[in-house]
């Protein structure tokens, strides 16, 4: 879990194993599921995303009220 009101994140391929055998996974900050952020209704937070995959992606904001634009959501918030 990560607190504070500024938040780095970094989105890349990392070798897991959960079966015995080592895959890579899409991973944020190196797991998975990424980590949460806490911080208090009202604050003004920084969250700054760096994606090292080789495509683009997004982050889907899960329980934050912000404009649909800013949402992550593929056809809806950008092109995908």
């Amino acid at each position: 879990m990560l607190t504070g009101t500024e938040f780095d994140l970094t989105i890349a391929e990392t070798p897991v194993n959960f079966t015995g055998h080592s895959r890579r996974a899409t991973t944020i900050n190196g797991s998975i599921p990424a980590p949460t952020l806490r911080f208090r209704e009202g604050d003004t937070v920084t969250i700054r995303v760096t994606n090292r995959l080789a495509v683009d992606t997004s982050i889907h904001w899960h329980g934050i009220l912000l404009p649909y634009q800013m949402d992550g959501v593929p056809g809806i918030s950008f092109k995908g």
